[in-house]
């Protein structure tokens, strides 16, 4: 079975940030999927490599560890690829992963994530995109957050 990223509870990277815990404990199963995927691009091997233990005993295989690097690789480009081939990966559930790129520090990123999600016939899925773009202060996300809202009253 496929793993599944956990929930949002830390935010996603800033350009040019890389959340590091201060004291790198041997006992991960504590932290957060979104941190230790964050820690796979740590310059610090001990992290980086813990980290990556970790998410390979939570489940994740050689395609999800790719994904969770390119997830927060510092180019805003690759997250962009990212968000356009997730839809295409048969062996991946992309909406979570699509959830986190919506909240992307790159508005580009955003944009590319949330117009493809928005073409779901999922209206709890339609919900929750409307809930992240309402908050975005982009004003073309604004506007797709409206589209998004029209579409889903006509349901």
């Amino acid at each position: 079975m496929a793993p599944q990223p956990a929930p949002f509870s830390t935010p996603l990277p800033d350009e040019g940030g890389e959340v590091v815990p201060q004291a790198f404990s041997s006992d991960l199963a504590e932290t957060e999927t979104v941190d230790l995927m964050r820690w796979l691009r740590a310059e610090d091997r001990v992290t980086a490599s813990g980290a990556k233990a970790e998410l390979v005993r939570r489940g994740f295989d050689t395609v999800h560890l790719e994904l969770a690097r390119r997830l927060f690789d510092p180019d805003a480009d690759v997250r962009k690829r990212l968000a356009r081939m997730l839809p295409g990966l048969t062996s991946v559930d992309a909406v979570p992963w699509m959830l986190w790129l919506s909240r992307d520090a790159d508005p580009e990123v955003r944009l590319t994530a949330i117009t493809l999600l928005a073409t779901t016939a999922d209206p709890a899925l339609l919900e929750q995109i409307e809930q992240i773009v309402s908050q975005d202060p982009d004003p073309r996300i604004q506007r797709q957050a409206a589209r998004i809202s029209q579409r889903n009253g006509q349901r």
